[in-house]
């Protein structure tokens, strides 16, 4: 972990004649805050660093962002000099980037604008002095006064060291008098891209440091002044002025952190920047300005002296997460003077990730977060992490929502909530659960899957006498999660889908369920809903199982918990999370086709009216037609087919006059129907041969119900 003391506008040194008459009557004159005999007391804000718990650990860097003096002249680093010693003294191994600001600007002596600074650089640095500033020692020119630092940390025995790059430029070098634009030297940037070109550093870590900002401040309105022209922001003349090629300099260069001053206040900003040449998720840069750390009272307004600590952790060997603490200095105890910890924030930069990033979605209704899914996530691509969370528990009908490549209603959706939960359709929506039991027991066993009788049925052994009444009813997995809620924790409030007697040990070969769990959180007078997937298709099958949520913890906050404690609760917020996810555009559905849902004596009813009428050969064939339709790896239901095959067989072999046609469909459906019969070893391949044996007799119904032919 990187650790970077990060200190900003200082001001050592004295307030210029001027100045002093305009403070209140007995001020010292000093421009710093802590003060002795009307001098900076360095040592004051030393001690308050060196006695900062949250410094136990020393920091790797320490960069000081600009206006360590005050009027640029050489008695403002007197005291400067002793206060950089003095941390010296106490992080002897940290690299120490000083950068000038507009108050290190000599404005009174045209010929010196920055004189007194480098000379308080050289002493300090001493014989590092060329290798810190290498362009300035080589040139004299005060725009190429650029801090270059490198500096390895140490990460745990057997893995590889991170190496960091600190660059410091000067965005006071152009400065002459007041009024005179801001700007990074284009000379600068371009011998710093020469030289980053030139040299295959490996950094895992690029922090870009100066006193300016490159982003805009709100004002307060200066007190007392109740002009309107206050009520409009005014440009700003102290931002760096080609801020927006800098920028884009800097995403070039693969810089993602950046530290500023200037503004005597403390704040972050994180950013994102889409170019072509960037990942696909684009390049995140966190953008730091450090408040004073020193400069007087008249100077801050209400803002506190602060100083910033960043704890920086590497993700990847380009990504980072960055924990900014904001260290308030507490410059009024009469005892003494401490830090504390302001406010903090924390934020992840560098280029996303390509591949196992978390895909996040949040919106009131559910019908503007499939649309902001639908927009986003890319189409056939598989998708690591996916949340998504909805606000309000109703159900709202997406635009976005696809079927066989087109928009699907809310009837396709229900259908597919029906294949969830059969007992649905012969009960009441749980409402009787002492009678759900028949219902579950007399469900089809149907090849996909079916949620319902996993979360209302009773598990194997249960006693019959349990079955109805208060004891059975927290034997069904559903009603014991919900029980749970009556401890002062949600957190065994849980109920898991998968059930190892089915997708263990049974021959029935049923895919494992796309729905794992479902955890019910309360809140206050609230109900929560997280359901976890193994693997969610987004197109089609997140609006249904988002109806299946709704439908769920309406039921749970409502008749749920009043058969546990007679309590009801607000059905609230549901959140899908999903390992994998996956977008579309012609998703597999899951219905009781009606073919299927056709009991014998319907079954038997159609094939006798479709031999011997053009409307029942229509009808048939619109059957098998929507059969072909629905046959896929989550549909493999042989019943319906093989029942018709018999049925055709029969009446073929009872009427010798009937067409050999309706043998060879009979024939055909009964290999269709073989090809999925349980157990279904390779789900994928049997749908296929379903389907081209099912195709054959849709034909041939095709060509009997065009010729419109009868039999006697």
């Amino acid at each position: 972990m990187l650790r970077v003391l990060h200190l900003s506008d200082l001001h050592f040194g004295q307030l210029l004649p001027d100045q002093r008459a305009k403070e209140h009557e007995g001020h010292s004159g000093c421009a710093h805050k802590f003060h002795s005999a009307g001098k900076s007391d360095p040592t004051v804000l030393a001690n308050v660093l060196r006695g900062d718990s949250s410094l136990g650990v020393a920091p790797h860097a320490i960069v000081v962002t600009g206006d360590i003096g005050w009027a640029g002249v050489y008695d403002d680093y007197i005291p400067a000099m002793e206060f950089m010693r003095e941390l010296r003294l106490k992080w002897a191994d940290a690299s120490v980037v000083l950068l000038p600001g507009n108050h290190d600007v000599n404005r009174s002596t045209p010929a010196e604008r920055q004189t007194a600074f480098v000379s308080f650089a050289r002493e300090f640095y001493g014989d590092q002095f060329t290798a810190v500033f290498p362009f300035y020692a080589e040139s004299g020119d005060r725009a190429l006064l650029v801090n270059i630092q490198h500096l390895t940390v140490p990460v745990e025995e057997g893995a590889e060291p991170s190496n960091i790059l600190i660059v410091g430029v000067n965005s006071a070098a152009a400065l002459e008098d007041r009024g005179t634009p801001v700007q990074i030297s284009p000379k600068a940037l371009e011998r710093l891209s020469t030289y980053l070109k030139s040299r295959s550093h490996g950094d895992s870590l690029r922090i870009f440091a100066l006193h300016h900002h490159l982003l805009p401040f709100a004002e307060a309105r200066p007190a007392g002044n109740t002009s309107e022209q206050y009520d409009i922001d005014r440009a700003d003349p102290t931002i760096v002025g080609n801020s927006a090629k800098l920028q884009s300099w800097l995403a070039q260069h693969e810089f993602t952190l950046v530290l500023h001053g200037h503004k005597h206040k403390s704040h972050g900003r994180l950013d994102t920047l889409w170019r072509r040449t960037e990942p696909i998720g684009g390049r995140t840069i966190l953008t730091v300005g450090a408040g004073s750390a020193g400069v007087h009272d008249g100077e801050r307004t209400s803002e506190p002296l602060s100083y910033n600590i960043l704890n920086a952790t590497r993700l990847t060997p380009s990504r980072w997460n960055v924990n900014a603490l904001v260290q308030e200095v507490d410059a009024d105890t009469a005892v003494h003077t401490y830090a504390r910890t302001q406010y903090r924030f924390s934020a992840e930069i560098g280029p996303k990730p390509t591949s196992g990033n978390v895909s996040f979605f949040h919106a009131e209704r559910m019908d503007d977060c499939h649309a902001a899914i639908s927009h986003t996530v890319p189409r056939e691509e598989l998708v690591r992490t996916f949340v998504s969370v909805v606000d309000t528990c109703q159900y709202l009908h997406p635009s976005t929502v696809l079927l066989d490549g087109s928009r699907a209603q809310k009837e396709d959706v229900v259908r597919s909530f029906s294949a969830l939960h059969p007992e649905v359709s012969l009960t009441e929506k749980w409402a009787n659960v002492d009678g759900l039991e028949w219902s579950l027991r007399n469900v089809p066993e149907r090849f996909q899957f079916a949620h319902g009788p996993r979360l209302f049925g009773l598990p194997s052994g249960v006693p019959s006498s349990f079955v109805v009444g208060p004891e059975g009813r927290l034997f069904r997995p559903i009603l014991k999660a919900l029980s749970q809620l009556e401890t002062s924790t949600s957190a065994h409030a849980y109920v898991g889908l998968f059930r190892p007697e089915i997708d263990v040990l049974s021959s029935r070969n049923e895919p494992l369920p796309s729905l794992m769990s479902l955890q019910f959180l309360k809140d206050g007078d609230s109900l929560d809903l997280v359901a976890t997937f193994r693997k969610l298709e987004l197109s089609f099958w997140w609006v249904v199982n988002m109806y299946e949520a709704i439908e769920l913890l309406n039921w749970a906050a409502g008749a749920g918990l009043e058969l546990i404690n007679g309590k009801r609760r607000n059905a609230r917020r549901i959140t899908f999370f999903a390992a994998l996810a996956e977008w579309k555009e012609k998703p597999e559905a899951a219905f009781v086709a009606k073919l299927d849902a056709l009991g014998m004596r319907d079954l038997t009813g159609v094939a006798l009216s479709a031999i011997s009428s053009p409307e029942g050969r229509k009808r048939l064939y619109e059957l098998l037609s929507e059969k072909l339709l629905r046959t896929n790896t989550q549909n493999l239901d042989h019943n319906g087919l093989e029942q018709l095959a018999h049925v055709l067989a029969a009446i073929v072999e009872s009427r010798k006059n009937v067409r050999q046609d309706w043998l060879r469909i009979s024939e055909h459906l009964a290999n269709a129907a073989e090809e999925i019969r349980p157990p279904v070893l390779y789900p994928a391949r049997a749908s296929t041969r379903c389907r081209e044996a099912l195709a054959a007799a849709v034909e041939r119904m095709a060509k009997l119900t065009a010729q419109g032919l009868e039999t006697a």
